[in-house]
């Protein structure tokens, strides 16, 4: 038995995308002191063989402070945006990135 075509069980996503990070934090698994900056820009095509004509933006930013030897103050923000027509289960898949 099949799923109808139309409601994206299988679904052919293909894409160009771009992505620049930052880094100055301390470590990398226990970060003391400064921020991590990721961003990513992803563009689907039915030109390059996807289902759907979609462009996604996602931009996280970590921020670490030291309070005392043994206390770190952090904070994160996480935006995400999408273009065009994405399929339905994609924007779910985007929130369960963060």
């Amino acid at each position: 038995m099949h799923p109808p075509p139309d409601i994206g069980l299988h679904t052919d996503l293909v894409a160009l995308g771009v992505v620049a990070t930052r880094d100055t934090s301390s470590n990398r698994f226990y970060p003391k002191q400064g921020s991590f900056i990721k961003f990513t820009a992803d563009f689907f095509s039915q030109a390059l063989g996807s289902k759907y004509s979609f462009e996604s933006y996602r931009f996280t930013f970590n921020k670490y402070l030291s309070l005392s030897e043994r206390q770190v103050l952090a904070y994160n923000a996480f935006v995400c945006i999408t273009g065009g027509t994405p399929p339905f289960l994609w924007k779910l898949h985007l929130w369960s990135q963060q």
